[in-house]
């Protein structure tokens, strides 16, 4: 009955984004780090004020918790009902995340992903922090918790866009040596038009030695620059952005 009423309820009316009695009350939770009375307080709230407070969580009150606290309040709140809760800490964790106070390898989110996480939650996840990480490592780390399969690593990878992102879909093809995928995605890639998507493209085509690719590309690797894509993501990018 919850969850079915939690999913109804988010989606009738329009969102109120003050509500300062709810602000004060909700934020009095986390400050005390009474999760739950958190968790109750929102259970009891009606379909406007659930809405009203997803925002505030989101927007305001989660980004300014420290990395350590976010995830206290994540691991009371988000596996009660990650179909009602999941949306708005992830939208807190972008935030945090650009500020340098979230480890997308935390052991709440470890055990999140090994043991309460749905095929639905793992999705919402990976395309909510893939496009934002900024090492290789984080991204390998945050595709391994959530067990995607090579062919679907792909697919989030080339959704993701990014340097980070390409530069692990670059290896992904090459380890799946499948030259009828390097060419779908190098078409896809074309059809993207910006620059970094193009290039990888380019890189794409002269790498896999793939004939009949429609485009025009300004990226031109050398015979020695093929080895360099495998030395480091730094080696890689230089390359990807040298036009």
């Amino acid at each position: 009955m919850w969850k079915t009423w939690c999913c109804s309820r988010g989606a009738m009316g329009s969102l109120r984004r003050h509500n300062p009695a709810l602000e004060e009350r909700l934020e009095r939770f986390l400050a005390a780090g009474d999760t739950a009375g958190l968790l109750a307080s929102l259970d009891a709230l009606g379909a406007t004020d659930f809405r009203t407070a997803g925002y505030l969580l989101s927007e305001t009150l989660l980004p300014r918790l420290s990395g350590e606290a976010y995830w206290t309040v994540f691991a009371a709140v988000v596996p009660h009902n990650p179909k009602a809760y999941l949306g708005t800490f992830l939208k807190a964790a972008a935030t945090l995340y650009g500020d340098g106070r979230l480890d997308v390898a935390h052991r709440v989110l470890r055990r999140f992903a090994a043991t309460e996480a749905t095929p639905v939650d793992r999705r919402k996840t990976l395309e909510a922090l893939l496009p934002l990480l900024r090492t290789p490592a984080e991204a390998v780390t945050l595709l391994d918790l959530f067990g995607t399969e090579p062919a679907a690593r792909v697919v989030y990878l080339f959704r993701a866009g990014g340097k980070v992102c390409y530069f692990l879909l670059f290896r992904q093809l090459q380890a799946l040596d499948d030259p009828g995928l390097v060419r779908k995605y190098c078409g896809l890639l074309a059809q993207r038009g910006d620059r970094l998507s193009f290039n990888l493209a380019a890189l794409l085509k002269q790498y896999f030695g793939l004939a009949g690719v429609a485009g025009q590309f300004s990226l031109r690797l050398h015979p020695y620059e093929h080895g360099r894509l495998d030395a480091s993501f730094e080696a890689f990018v230089r390359v990807l952005t040298s036009v």
